[in-house]
């Protein structure tokens, strides 16, 4: 799991210990809080990494500001949060790479033409597996 925070993605606990290792990123922090990060223009360089050791890579963003955080709080009527909302933004699988800088030559295409009297149809799918 790869959490946003700032200009920075960040993975902490064991997600950190294997990207420590897959993408040999240093340690950041404490022992009390073990992890890692990068520079958010590198996520699909290291997501793409995890990817093809075979890891699953969820990419959790901030959906919320700081200002807005307050708001929220303001409007409310329970206990105040102390952290902006985050939302699960995009999953990484060997199957589901979609930027181009994260698709290998080996990619395959399919398309599929449908035809009827009163409609015609087209879909068409890439893939990306090993």
């Amino acid at each position: 799991i790869l959490f946003k925070m700032g200009r920075f993605y960040e993975a902490f606990y064991i997600d950190a210990c294997i990207a420590n290792k897959v993408n040999d990123l240093k340690w950041m922090g404490s022992d009390n809080k073990p992890h890692v990060g990068f520079p958010e223009q590198s996520l699909q360089f290291h997501a793409k990494k995890l990817v093809d050791a075979g890891y699953k890579v969820v990419v959790i963003e901030q959906t919320e500001t700081p200002k807005e955080l307050a708001e929220r709080n303001k409007a409310g009527d329970g206990p105040k949060s102390k952290a902006v909302r985050r939302e699960v933004c995009e999953v990484y699988t060997q199957g589901t790479l979609t930027n181009d800088s994260m698709i290998s030559p080996e990619s395959r295409y399919l398309l599929a033409l449908f035809f009827e009297e009163t409609q015609p149809g087209m879909a068409d799918a890439h893939t990306h597996t090993h």
